[in-house]
């Protein structure tokens, strides 16, 4: 637990320096914690190191984040829910570093269950070009679907 901790802290921190506020960790505006957070989770969803990520690589991120990963206003909507019921209790310390993480720390407790429901979509999705009864999609189908807008993967060939 101790360890979900630092790392949480450690990503926050990150998510600081990449937006440009790492001397202002204490004195951020509402609109300046939300860019924190959304960067916090842009790093996570993408799995970008939070220990070397550059603020070029993050704002390449931000100009891509839709297509490389589909669910991202659903899950800033989602995010902003959650550090609202946290930030109820203590609303005058909604914007300190110490209330924005015990925020990410709960999307972190939560984050697992809400992800569930984006799998479920992926799967009913991907059950609709299933062959027979086999659990198996051709290439052709999978493609296909992702080009008429039906979904997005980036899965290689390869892969």
């Amino acid at each position: 637990e101790s360890l979900v901790h630092e790392e949480t802290l450690d990503r926050l921190h990150s998510a600081y320096r990449v937006v440009g506020l790492e001397k202002q960790e204490e004195g951020a505006k509402e609109s300046e914690v939300e860019q924190v957070i959304d960067a916090y989770m842009l790093m996570l969803v993408l799995g970008l190191n939070h220990t070397t990520v550059s603020k070029e690589l993050v704002s390449r991120a931000w100009g891509n984040i839709e297509r490389i990963y589909p669910a991202w206003g659903q899950t800033q909507k989602w995010v902003r829910e959650v550090r609202k019921e946290v930030t109820s209790a203590d609303p005058l310390s909604r914007t300190t570093f110490t209330m924005t993480a015990q925020v990410l720390e709960e999307v972190a407790d939560r984050y697992g269950r809400w992800q569930d429901g984006e799998c479920t979509a992926i799967k009913s999705d991907l059950m609709r070009y299933e062959r027979g009864d086999t659990g198996r999609v051709l290439l052709r189908d999978f493609y296909g679907a992702a080009l008429n807008g039906s979904f997005q993967y980036t899965e290689s060939k390869e892969y």
